[in-house]
């Protein structure tokens, strides 16, 4: 199945998951993201999370 495919699955699972448990979306869609570059597309840690706003993170986690 392709990468575009996988994902879409990967978040109609995070919406489901989401609305049946009080699991915070975002904390999904990281850990989504970052498991589908790692294990689904190949790259390594610092390559898939290069993409990460941590500018943004900072004032978000408070």
């Amino acid at each position: 199945m392709s990468p575009e495919a996988v994902s879409i699955v990967i978040l109609a699972v995070m919406f489901i998951i989401g609305t049946w448990r009080e699991v915070n979306m975002g904390l999904l869609g990281f850990i989504a993201a970052a498991g589908l570059g790692i294990l689904g597309l190949g790259l390594d840690l610092d390559e898939s999370l290069a993409g990460f706003p941590v500018d943004l993170f900072s004032p978000w986690s408070g």
